[in-house]
């Protein structure tokens, strides 16, 4: 029994597909478990992929881009994003990997007012994503007005709407609150619970008083009765 668990042992080791011959997605899927044990020696990897004609391998090597904080790349993620000529996933990864590398600029945030218009609804969510992880409390001024209007809440998507909340709460002041009206009696939970989060963090930030918390904690809940 023993010899034979060896020898099964032994054939699965001498058939075993070295990393560096992984199709593109099989090398993502190995190294997105463990991106700093693997980044020295495959770094190369990343040009490799990003050069494909191919949206599909460029995806993967976005992707890398932000496991491996390739800080290199920062302008071909910019450029991906403003030729128009990648798709809505490839653009929502090159917004997800330039969060990654928190990194912001005046560029940056020229080019998030656009992407947060765009046309594919995941592309807008992760330019909000990318905004409250890397844009200065100060930017969130020219952003407010387009992200919190009735209008767009009743275009918004679910994704969208939890964005908008979660940076709310983190760039976001008590002169917010009347333009988060439409969010306190919204029919699914998430975004009330969401909500709950947004005035916890205006309490923890001095913005709210305790009181009045649970004053608007309650409103909330309202569509519940």
């Amino acid at each position: 029994t023993e010899l034979m668990i060896f020898r099964k042992t032994r054939v699965r080791r001498e058939t075993e597909v070295p990393i560096s011959m992984l199709s593109p997605f099989k090398f993502l899927e190995r190294v997105a478990k463990s991106p700093d044990t693997y980044k020295n020696d495959y770094f190369y990897k990343v040009n490799i992929y990003t050069s494909s004609p191919r949206w599909e391998i460029r995806n993967v090597g976005i992707k890398l881009i932000g496991l491996f904080k390739d800080t290199g790349k920062i302008h071909y993620l910019v450029e991906a994003l403003k030729s128009g000529k990648e798709n809505g996933f490839v653009m929502r990864n090159a917004l997800m990997a330039l969060r990654q590398l928190n990194t912001w600029s005046t560029e940056l945030k020229i080019l998030t007012l656009e992407l947060v218009q765009h046309g594919y609804y995941e592309v807008r969510a992760a330019a909000i994503d990318y905004l409250a992880r890397c844009g200065k409390p100060a930017d969130f001024e020219e952003f407010r007005d387009l992200l919190l209007h009735p209008r767009r809440f009743a275009k918004s998507t679910l994704q969208e709407k939890l964005s908008c909340l979660k940076l709310t709460a983190k760039m976001g002041n008590k002169d917010d609150l009347p333009l988060l009206e439409r969010y306190y009696l919204a029919s699914n939970s998430l975004i009330r619970e969401e909500l709950l989060e947004v005035l916890y963090n205006f309490y923890r930030r001095k913005i709210l008083t305790a009181d009045e918390i649970k004053e608007l904690a309650c409103l909330s809940f309202q569509s519940d009765l």
